[in-house]
């Protein structure tokens, strides 16, 4: 009982006032969730559900970039664009313009939870005008985390894990 009301109302008003307001609350409610994509509720439980994916998720970014980035989280199984330097001058260490390469994990056979990724990478020399070739090293060792080792004389800016 409202305390307020019960001041100001007689008990039969009382009583008809809170009738009245559990009627609203019984009809006012929302009776049944809407779910949105990828999501499912489950009629008996009413658990929420997700399923499928959201979309590309960005799991490493710098503006500034790096050469060395540790304990990344990537999968095995896993789609991946990586940004990088597109040109550098060599005198000056100044890195201009970005590409994207591509690359998708696949599990090892000769040895699992083992793995040692070399991937060339083709960036142009300002300073001698030529294409030069590097490699980053991508590896995990019985671990769930990667370190990512640039021996190309690029930066990576970003790494983005693609939706399947």
């Amino acid at each position: 009982m409202n305390i307020y009301n019960a001041k100001n109302n007689s008990m039969p008003e009382q009583v008809l006032e809170n009738k009245k307001n559990i009627e609203l609350l019984n009809t006012g409610k929302q009776d049944k969730l809407v779910a949105g994509q990828n999501i499912s509720i489950d009629p008996v439980t009413n658990v929420i559900s997700a399923s499928g994916g959201g979309g590309d998720s960005v799991i490493y970014e710098n503006v500034d970039g790096e050469a060395y980035i540790p304990q990344i989280p990537l999968e095995i199984g896993g789609e991946y664009e990586m940004f990088i330097t597109s040109a550098v001058d060599a005198d000056t260490g100044t890195q201009f313009g970005q590409q994207k390469i591509a690359f998708k994990f696949i599990p090892s056979e000769l040895m699992p939870n083992e793995y040692d990724f070399y991937m060339p990478v083709h960036w142009y020399d300002l300073d001698l005008s030529n294409v030069i070739t590097g490699y980053i090293n991508i590896y995990s060792y019985n671990t769930e985390f990667w370190t990512i080792v640039n021996f190309a004389n690029v930066k990576i800016y970003k790494i983005v894990k693609k939706a399947v």
